[in-house]
């Protein structure tokens, strides 16, 4: 759907800023959305461009333009400079946080704790502990976010191969998501627990979980999703155990169809 939107953002920036004015909040949602949409499209440059006016908006935190900016540097596996923005924009924002900046520095310390933990596990976990004590000191909705600092934490765990350890985190974000009905972080988050059970070595009970991870994949984005087929190829993990090759490679040909129809 990004791929689709891109194309035309430059046009409902030029629209809305003419409409609504160039510091409207109508715009600044716009932006937000065209951040998205050159992130997750691996457009750098302009995503970049995008960040720098999201900056000039006077009505929200000057500081929101780093967090922006360190999300492109992250998503690119530029690690360093990701982790140099966030902690600038913490140094700026946490001795004395307007509203707006109380909800932005959770997001701060969870997104640290995902860029340091391919190097440092143990700061990691310090970081997303972080980021769920200012959810849980700042936030009146604290389920739902603290549901990505959770899942983080799992990961953290599951990196280091202490899989049950990983299984309590994710357990724990599995709730918050059932109970903020947000099935599409519910499905992501049994298939973490479907694939520590399977490396644990509880065969029977990672597959369980992933035919539930599947229901709901499918409830949420439908049997032709990126959701659908990474539930599929995890459980390809469990037959691969079982030696059955044929199941295998029907599964991976049904993975091959989504791609190619997504496509």
């Amino acid at each position: 759907e990004y791929m689709k939107l891109i194309s035309v953002f430059p046009a409902i920036e030029e629209w809305v800023a003419s409409t609504y004015g160039s510091g409207s909040d109508e715009l600044f949602q716009v932006l937000i959305t065209a951040h998205d949409g050159y992130v997750y499209t691996y457009n750098k440059s302009d995503a970049l461009k995008v960040d720098e006016k999201i900056q000039t908006f006077t009505n929200k935190p000057a500081s929101l333009g780093l967090f922006m900016k360190a999300s492109v540097h992250s998503q690119f596996n530029e690690y360093d400079q990701a982790q140099d923005l966030l902690k600038q924009c913490l140094d700026e924002i946490l001795d004395n946080p307007t509203e707006d900046e109380k909800r932005l520095i959770p997001l701060c310390y969870n997104s640290l704790g995902y860029v340091v933990m391919e190097y440092d596990l143990e700061g990691a976990v310090g970081y997303l502990q972080k980021a769920i004590e200012y959810n849980n000191k700042y936030l009146t909705r604290k389920q739902g976010a603290n549901i990505d600092p959770l899942v983080n934490l799992g990961m953290v765990h599951y990196k280091s191969g202490a899989y049950l350890e990983a299984v309590k985190y994710f357990n724990e974000a599995l709730s918050h998501s059932q109970q903020t009905q947000n099935i599409y972080k519910a499905a992501l988050c049994l298939n973490n627990i479907g694939l520590c059970y399977l490396y644990s070595g509880n065969q029977v009970k990672g597959i369980r979980v992933l035919e539930d991870a599947l229901k709901l994949a499918e409830e949420h984005s439908g049997k032709l999703s990126h959701l659908y087929a990474t539930t599929l190829q995890n459980m390809t993990i469990y037959y691969g155990n079982l030696q059955e090759q044929d199941r295998c490679i029907a599964i991976t040909k049904e993975i091959a169809n989504i791609y190619e129809t997504l496509l």
